[in-house]
């Protein structure tokens, strides 16, 4: 993992090492295109893919870039919020 600098790279950058965030993309996945468990198991995606998913979301080509990006203020807080209620709901019982 590189350094980078600029607030919404640094974000993402710490988004990416967050435990769980991978996990929370093949959940999102699935459900996004309501695919099951045996389609796109736990562990699919990797830190790359994680990398291509928030580029892609914020319209740029690279982390490095975040910054440059208005659509990164304004999609990435929204990411973020995402996998934290999608946290919470995985420490909920059921």
């Amino acid at each position: 993992m590189a350094s980078i600098e600029g607030k919404y790279a640094q974000m993402a950058e710490m988004l990416l090492a967050a435990e769980g965030f991978l996990l929370f993309l093949d959940h999102a996945k699935r459900h996004r295109y309501k695919l099951d468990e045996n389609t796109i198991p736990d562990g699919t995606h990797q830190y790359e893919d994680g990398v291509d998913f928030l580029c892609k979301a914020c319209g740029v080509s690279s982390l490095a870039e975040m910054d440059k990006s208005r659509r990164s203020g304004q999609m990435l807080p929204r990411i973020i919020a995402n996998f934290r209620r999608w946290q919470s709901a995985q420490r909920r019982p059921e």
